[in-house]
């Protein structure tokens, strides 16, 4: 996957003007427009499942979108963190040895911030396998707290 492809869904997602009809148009329709965890059809092949994530508090801001590839693809991890800064390691899923282990970076966009999170397969080293991304941004009026 190449980061400028990565880097264009940023800019999209964080822009506070991207809605979920944008959303919907980029990654795919929700099947329910109200469900706090939403699945989606996904609008690319390489995409096994999409699910859109909502903050009840805030009216149902789309807060989040998780994107599962139907197959790694390779990331060039240097190029990324030269572009992010050095990520947090949070962790893998609890007693499942060789997992994908999740990496979150800070990011800001035209109007919201929040996060970038990889889940990766390999030592993140020059190119890595990307199995999983995931973008978080924050309701216009709450920032992360400085440990995020």
């Amino acid at each position: 996957m190449e980061i400028s492809e990565i880097e264009q869904w940023i800019q999209q997602w964080f822009d506070a003007s991207f809605g979920e009809a944008e959303a919907e148009g980029v990654f795919g329709p929700a099947m329910d427009k109200t469900a706090t965890i939403a699945r989606a059809t996904p609008s690319d092949p390489r995409f096994r499942s999409v699910v859109y994530e909502r903050v009840r508090t805030h009216g149902g801001f789309l807060s989040g979108v998780q994107l599962s590839l139907a197959k790694p693809e390779s990331l060039d991890w240097k190029e990324l963190v030269s572009r992010y800064e050095q990520p947090k390691h949070i962790g893998v899923p609890w007693d499942h040895w060789g997992s994908p282990v999740m990496y979150a970076f800070r990011v800001r966009g035209n109007g919201l911030c929040g996060l970038l999170i990889v889940a990766i397969r390999g030592k993140p080293q020059d190119t890595v396998e990307l199995v999983e991304l995931t973008l978080r941004r924050f309701p216009p009026d709450e920032k992360p707290a400085a440990n995020e």
